[in-house]
Order: structure tokens, then C-alpha cells, then sequence
């Protein structure tokens, strides 16, 4: 999960990573069928969202992750915007965070308590381009590569040849 944790790059080791990317179209026939027996959406159908014009999975699942921690923390920060239909546990209108809202909002936002909930309610998309990562690292070996000679105050450089032989510049 590169979001969440990154990609490691230690000292020591060259680094390559390749970012490969598949394409995914659906017939645009099939949207006459049923969300529910296709099993993914397009992204005008975008019924239950309140916050984009667009859908797509990650865009579901982050309205509908506001929506749960909302009701939950009683409020939506400042610059979430804000949805007025919405009730929260108590039966109470949306309102705007103060600070402890804040941090029950942003904690809550962290755990993905309100992503897992919302997983079979957003469906894939019906058209997407996925993209994988994949790293893999060989040990640098300075010595095959470079070698300073130091001449006097100053330091020479040496490379290998295709031969193999060192070249001192």
C-alpha cells in the first residue's frame, strides 16, 4: 500500500521501480443492467454521494467514510464541506467541528473505520486504469563503479573500460 506506508529506499543498493498500469472499459451497453447484477458503476451514477459530481470507488468510499465518522463525531471540519441533510448519532443537524471534534473527525479518518463499512456499498468502477508497483533492489558496489586516488591535495577519479581495466582521469 503505497499511500499508506511509501516506498523504502535504503543507502547502499540501487533502486528500481516499475509502475505498470492495466486499462479497464466496460461496454457502455451494460449500463441498462442493474448495478447490482454488474457488479460496478459508472461514473454518472453517483446517486448516494453528496460531496462529488463524479463517481468512483475512492470517491465513494470517502463520502461514505465521512458520512459514518460524521454521524459518529457528531460534526464535519471546516474544510470538509458540509452536507445539512445529514443527522448525526443524537438526531441533531451537522455542524461545523471545534477542536474536539476535530480530533475525533481526523483520528476516526485515520483508522479507515468508515472505509470497511463502506466496501460493499462501493462498487468498482466500470471503467478504470489500475496501476501496480513493484520494487526491486540490487546491492551498489562502489568499488566496480568509481575509485578515487588521492594525488597530492587533489583526488583522481578512476572508471572501469569495457575491457575492465581502470582509467584514471
Amino acid at each position: 500500500d503505497i499511500k499508506g506506508s511509501g516506498i523504502d529506499i535504503h543507502t547502499g543498493y540501487e533502486t528500481t521501480i516499475r509502475i505498470n498500469y492495466q486499462e479497464l472499459y466496460s461496454d457502455p451497453s451494460i449500463q441498462s443492467i442493474e448495478t447490482s447484477r454488474r457488479k460496478c458503476k459508472f461514473v454518472d451514477e453517483n446517486d448516494q454521494m453528496t460531496v462529488f459530481k463524479w463517481y468512483s470507488r475512492v470517491n465513494c468510499l470517502f463520502d461514505c467514510s465521512m458520512k459514518i465518522i460524521e454521524k459518529e463525531c457528531g460534526c464535519r471540519p471546516w474544510d470538509f464541506p458540509i452536507n445539512l441533510n445529514l443527522k448525526n448519532k443524537l438526531g441533531e443537524q451537522s455542524r461545523i467541528c471545534d477542536y474536539f471534534g476535530n480530533t475525533c473527525f481526523n483520528s476516526l479518518m485515520k483508522t479507515n473505520l468508515g472505509e470497511k463499512h463502506c466496501l460493499d456499498m462501493c462498487q468498482p468502477d466500470c471503467n478504470a486504469v489500475k496501476y501496480t508497483i513493484s520494487v526491486e533492489k540490487t546491492p551498489f558496489n562502489p568499488e566496480k563503479i568509481c575509485r578515487l586516488e588521492r594525488v597530492g591535495k587533489a583526488f583522481k577519479k578512476a572508471t572501469l573500460d569495457d575491457g575492465k581495466n581502470m582509467q584514471w582521469s
